[in-house]
């Protein structure tokens, strides 16, 4: 598959922190740069548990298998009380953007429902500078499209399906494509309703053993045909496809009728 890496992107967490951010430091900060891994281990390098212990490492396994490179080191602060693991924040190496270079940040909180007397509930969130996005793309001269719906939605039901989900999802993405996965192990009936409720136009369903063949299956939401294709030729049949998507809706567009006369220029005469 064709693969078209961010650039001027860095993503830094925290793994390993503790119960109150004044009582302990993070135990673990990631900096992603560019190609090199570069790894800072402190003589007295602890984790609070051993849970920390096995969730950095999923971390870790994640950030590997979606090829973002990280660093390691403790000093990442941020500035709420109800964090637990894990903390991050987003910089951007924009020229003219000055050292001011954080686009956003934030953390995971597993205890801050139930704190506010809500369900036991696992959460990670973030908060952006919005100022800050919109220069950032002013500068880059990103051009972001606005359109309705997804070009596809990646379904799986094994844990390997489901690793393998996440760096499909963000070649896909690299490569321009509006895609989406399910992040939470729910059932493929439930996940195929999720994709009927973001319209999607392709549903890639992952099997491991055409995972062990470099194949996978894709099924056209709309005719509901399915065919199973090789991952070399992934990129190359979904531009084939939604060609063929959008020529049919400008095609069902020109042929709708409108109230103004035949000399209008609306577009729906042909």
């Amino acid at each position: 598959m064709n693969k078209i890496k961010p650039k001027n992107i860095a993503i830094i967490f925290a793994g390993g922190v503790g119960s109150r951010m004044g009582a302990t430091i993070p135990k673990q900060f990631l900096k992603i740069y560019g190609k090199e891994i570069i790894i800072h281990t402190l003589e007295k390098f602890q984790y609070n548990s051993n849970i920390d212990l096995i969730y950095v490492g999923c971390i870790e396994e994640y950030l590997n298998e979606l090829g973002i490179d990280f660093e390691v080191d403790p000093k990442i602060v941020r500035g709420l009380d109800y964090y637990n693991h894990t903390v991050f924040e987003i910089e951007a190496e924009v020229k003219g953007f000055g050292s001011n270079n954080v686009l956003g940040g934030g953390g995971r909180y597993n205890s801050l429902v139930d704190t506010l007397g809500g369900p036991k509930t696992p959460a990670v969130g973030f908060a952006s500078g919005l100022d800050r996005l919109i220069q950032a793309l002013d500068l880059e001269e990103v051009t972001l499209p606005i359109n309705e719906g997804l070009d596809v939605f990646v379904m799986y039901v094994s844990d390997t399906e489901k690793k393998f989900s996440l760096s499909l999802v963000q070649e896909l993405r690299m490569n321009g494509f509006k895609v989406d996965t399910e992040y939470t192990s729910k059932s493929l009936k439930a996940q195929f309703k999720q994709a009927d409720r973001l319209n999607s136009k392709f549903l890639i369903i992952l099997n491991d053993e055409d995972l062990k063949n470099d194949e996978i299956t894709i099924k056209n939401n709309e005719t509901k045909e399915e065919t199973k294709i090789g991952l070399d030729y992934l990129i190359y049949y979904l531009d084939e496809q939604l060609m063929d998507f959008a020529i049919s809706e400008e095609y069902d567009y020109a042929e709708e009728e409108c109230d103004c006369d035949d000399d209008c220029d609306c577009g729906h005469h042909h």
